[in-house]
This record gives structure tokens, C-alpha cells and sequence, in this order.
């Protein structure tokens, strides 16, 4: 059995320690990290115990961001990294993908960061352009990440995101709220897969 973890870290330096012993309790295959907000050479020394690193986006322009996609060290799987870096756009859509193979079943996983704020439209199409590139209407495809979309109100934004993943075969699972405080409560990460 394969587990897929996603967490939103905002900040991965202070808070490495908080994250191992997280893993320890619930030890996924693989984990996506979004806005780790990390150099790829301080990326690369930050250790996230039990697991290696497999790709990555980091921001170099700006603070904070990046995705990245690291796997359980002992996992009986086969992963193999898609370079899709070329398609990344700082502040607007950050993305890492990785294929992972098992003798049951193989299918393409692709981390998402989508900044609040920056152009819907835009982020989309870049997203578009990976499924595309990797033809994710013929393959078994999970995308997960943070997409500050909030699926839990009617709105434009969500509704664009919602459309294009289709054009692909993939839905949006309903997640409850991820995001909660004292005034408010949203679903803005997402897991959406054509499995």
C-alpha cells in the first residue's frame, strides 16, 4: 500500500523537528512539502528523517514557496523524477512531479503551490501545460497540494480549477475544511486524481 502525505510547512527551517516527529506517527510512502521556502543547497542539507529527497521547485528569486517530493527510504516502490521545473512560475504556480511504480500499479503524482493573490487564469494554464506535457487524460494522475481555491463556497476561481482538471478526466475529492480560525474555515488544499 502506497500513502501520499501533503502538508502545507510555511517555513521548513524552524520547523524540521516538528515534521519528523510527525512522520514517525504516520509514516506515508510519500510526502509533498509546499512552500518549504528553502534554497535547493539548503534543501538538499535539510534531512527529513527516513526519507529522501526525489524532486523539487524552490523559489530564487523570492522568499518562501517551492514544492518538494520526498519518499520513504525503505519503500518497496520505483520513483522516478519528471522535470518539470521549466514550467514552474514563481508567485504564480510552483510545481514538482514525480512517477511511481509498483508492481500493481503505476501512476503520476504532481505537487502543487499556488499563491493566494496571483492570477487564476494564469496558474491554470500552467497546470494545464504539465498535464498536457504528460499526457495525464492517458495515465492514472493524483495532484495534490495547496491551490488557494476554496472548494467549500461557490466561486469563479474554484470553478475554473474544477473545469480544467475535467478536461482530463480528474475530479476535486470534497475535503472538508483545512484551513480553520476563529472566523473562518476553508478548503483550499486539494487532492484530485482520475484513479
Amino acid at each position: 500500500t502506497i500513502s501520499v502525505l501533503h502538508q502545507n510547512v510555511r517555513g521548513l527551517t524552524n520547523k524540521i523537528e516538528r515534521l519528523n516527529h510527525f512522520l514517525r506517527t504516520l509514516q506515508p510512502t510519500i510526502i509533498i512539502l509546499t512552500e518549504h521556502g528553502l534554497s535547493p543547497e539548503t534543501l538538499l542539507l535539510t534531512k527529513v528523517n527516513g526519507y529522501k529527497l526525489i524532486t523539487d521547485f524552490c523559489r530564487e528569486q523570492h522568499k518562501l514557496g517551492g514544492v518538494a517530493i520526498y519518499i520513504d527510504e525503505t519503500a518497496d516502490v520505483c520513483v522516478e523524477m519528471l522535470d518539470i521545473k521549466n514550467h514552474s512560475i514563481e508567485l504564480l504556480c510552483e510545481a514538482a512531479m514525480v512517477k511511481i511504480g509498483t508492481k500493481q500499479c503505476s501512476f503520476h503524482l504532481l505537487g502543487l503551490y499556488r499563491p493566494p493573490g496571483g492570477n487564476t487564469k494564469q496558474a491554470i494554464e500552467v497546470m494545464s501545460a504539465i498535464l498536457s506535457t504528460f499526457r495525464a487524460d492517458a495515465r492514472q494522475i493524483i495532484v495534490m497540494g495547496d491551490v488557494n481555491f476554496n472548494r467549500l463556497t461557490a466561486n469563479q476561481d474554484n470553478d475554473l480549477f474544477e473545469e480544467e482538471l475535467s478536461t482530463f478526466g480528474i475530479k476535486r475529492l470534497p475535503l472538508p475544511a483545512t484551513r480553520t480560525t476563529s472566523t473562518s474555515a476553508t478548503s483550499i488544499d486539494c487532492i484530485c486524481t482520475n484513479v
